[in-house]
């Protein structure tokens, strides 16, 4: 998984990762998102699947930085989400 990631940053796409387990390894979930790799800006951590919604806000958040930064909204045709184990990955 790790070489796909890294076409995708390669290719300058933003990934973001949300772990979803009270038994997520902080540092994969950190890894997998693009850089900086910061908590709540690059990855997401949530104990459990109820526990997500406390996740929309700042995830979104984060999607707007992007989708402003490309300066168009037509970016947003293109989100998708990938899952992977107890990993989501979501990228553009």
């Amino acid at each position: 998984m790790m070489a796909e990631l890294e076409a995708l940053r390669q290719a300058g796409i933003d990934v973001f990762s949300v772990a979803v387990s009270d038994r997520a390894d902080e540092g994969q979930t950190r890894d997998i998102s693009s850089w900086p790799q910061l908590r709540n800006i690059n990855y997401f951590l949530s104990p459990a699947v109820t526990d997500l919604t406390s996740l929309t806000e700042p995830l979104a958040a984060q999607v707007r930085v992007i989708v402003r930064s490309v300066g168009k909204a037509e970016a947003c045709k293109s989100w998708s989400f990938n899952f992977d184990a107890e990993y989501l990955m979501f990228f553009r």
